[in-house]
C-alpha cells in the first residue's frame, strides 16, 4: 500500500530491506555536490524516522555507500507517551514531549522519544494503553500510543 507521505531516496545497499528503519538527521557534505541529491536525500525531513516499504530494483554508485538502491519510504510509527486527553485515533495533533527528569525511569525513552520534536504535526495511529498513568511513577496521566509524523 502506497500512501500519500510516502517518498523515494536511496539508501545502502545492504540496508534496502522492507521494514528496515533510520533515522535521517542531515546531509553529509559530500552530498552537496552529487547529481543524486535531488532523488537522496531532498526529499527526506530532518529528524525523522523512516521505515523501508518498496525495495526497487534499482542500483546506483554513491561516494559514501558505495552502492545505494533506490527505496520507498514513509514517515516511521513511533510508540510513545502522551497526556490522555489528547488521545483519539486519526486525530493530528502538535506533538509536545512529556517533561520528566526521572531518567532512571524504565519508560522515559517513550516520554522524548528520538526522532520527535515539540510541535511536529502528528497522526495518532493506534492506542496501545489508554491507563499508562498506573505504569508512571510520577503518575501523569498519560496514554501510550503509536504515532507517525504527518509534515
Amino acid at each position: 500500500m502506497v500512501d500519500d507521505l510516502s517518498v523515494f531516496t536511496l539508501i545502502g545497499e545492504k540496508q534496502a530491506k522492507i521494514g528496515f528503519k533510520f533515522l535521517f538527521t542531515q546531509a553529509a557534505s559530500e552530498c552537496n555536490n552529487c547529481n543524486l541529491k535531488p532523488v537522496c536525500i531532498d526529499n527526506l525531513n530532518p529528524r525523522t524516522i523512516y521505515e523501508i516499504i518498496e525495495v526497487r530494483d534499482v542500483i546506483h554508485e554513491c561516494p559514501i555507500h558505495g552502492r545505494v538502491s533506490v527505496v520507498r519510504v514513509r514517515p516511521a510509527e513511533i510508540e510513545v507517551v502522551i497526556p490522555s486527553r489528547n488521545v483519539f485515533v486519526n486525530a493530528i495533533i502538535s506533538y509536545e514531549p512529556i517533561v520528566c527528569e526521572n531518567y532512571a525511569c524504565p519508560y522515559h525513552d517513550l516520554c522524548e522519544p528520538i526522532g520527535l520534536e515539540k510541535g511536529d504535526k502528528v497522526k495518532i495511529i493506534k492506542i496501545m494503553d489508554n491507563k499508562f498513568k498506573e505504569k508512571c511513577k510520577e503518575k501523569h496521566s498519560l496514554s501510550l500510543v503509536l504515532l507517525r509524523k504527518v509534515s
